[in-house]
């Protein structure tokens, strides 16, 4: 069922990742301080895609379906901390969620935890990161 494989919140868009995590190595980075969520319902997949581990990035989004994005940072964070408010779960703890932003010097943001912003890696494979997602295309079709 969604509920258990999935996380839902609202956006407000003034927060950014200095709002969620000030004292951080990424305070003077672009995605930081300037990508906030949007005002909007998020609905992101609480863990990584399963199987996307030991993968490059295109090939990791190539496993998203077309109703599913690569989640920014700002939005990954958010869902773990939250998920972590609630339930005192954190989610992939040993493992890292790829990110759609990328850092001053074009490394991929990756997440862990909402606790571990992490880009040293390039876009290849390694058995510890795998593809974060977020439904972001619902059904408009009314019921019948």
């Amino acid at each position: 069922m969604v509920r258990e494989t999935h996380f839902a919140f609202v956006g407000v868009d003034s927060v950014t990742m200095m709002e969620l995590k000030p004292e951080s190595w990424y305070s003077r980075e672009g995605f930081a301080t300037t990508e906030a969520l949007a005002l909007r319902w998020y609905l992101l997949l609480k863990n990584i895609v399963p199987g996307s581990e030991n993968s490059e990035f295109p090939d990791q989004k190539a496993m998203l379906p077309k109703e599913y994005e690569v989640p920014s940072a700002v939005a990954e964070t958010a869902k773990d901390i939250l998920i972590y408010k609630k339930t005192g779960v954190c989610m992939n703890p040993a493992r890292y969620a790829r990110t759609s932003d990328l850092d001053s010097v074009h490394r991929r943001v990756c997440i862990s935890g909402g606790v571990d912003v992490y880009s040293h890696w390039d876009d290849g494979p390694y058995d510890f990161v795998g593809i974060g997602a977020s439904r972001w295309k619902f059904d408009q079709t009314p019921a019948a």
